[in-house]
């Protein structure tokens, strides 16, 4: 059985390349239209299920749920393959997204705490932080 360890650098790419300059779509990056449609629907914490290509509250998936998360899975694919890990090690990927913590950003940008956090096929939970200062 491979090393797991490297699902933690996942994570954490993960997460870094959904919020960063990177990750644009449309008119915006992908981390503004999260943060926008967070507020719309009137939830600070979005929960991403990469796999199973969800998010909720339901609102925000029918909103991000076609353009951004087939995306997103994608890239997480290629990113287990850099690391030379296939799909079978991976149980499930969740990205959660609090834009409610209160802090400010210059030139208005969101801010957000994120949890990057991926459950192996032993159970084992890889996990990565990041804030929009952290980005």
């Amino acid at each position: 059985m491979p090393s797991f360890k490297r699902l933690k650098s996942v994570a954490h790419s993960l997460a870094h390349h959904f919020a960063s300059t990177l990750c644009y779509f449309g008119n915006n990056y992908a981390i503004n239209h999260l943060a926008e449609a967070s507020m719309r629907c009137h939830s600070a914490i979005v929960e991403i299920d990469l796999l199973a290509q969800t998010a909720s509250p339901s609102e925000i998936h029918s909103e991000i749920a076609a353009e951004l998360l087939p995306y997103l899975k994608d890239y997480f694919f290629n990113l287990l393959t850099k690391e030379r890990l296939t799909a079978d090690v991976v149980e499930s990927v969740k990205l959660k997204f609090d834009f409610g913590v209160g802090r400010t950003c210059a030139y208005n940008l969101p801010t957000y705490d994120c949890e990057s956090k991926i459950t192996a096929c032993d159970g084992r939970t890889y996990t990565a932080y990041l804030t929009e200062a952290s980005n």
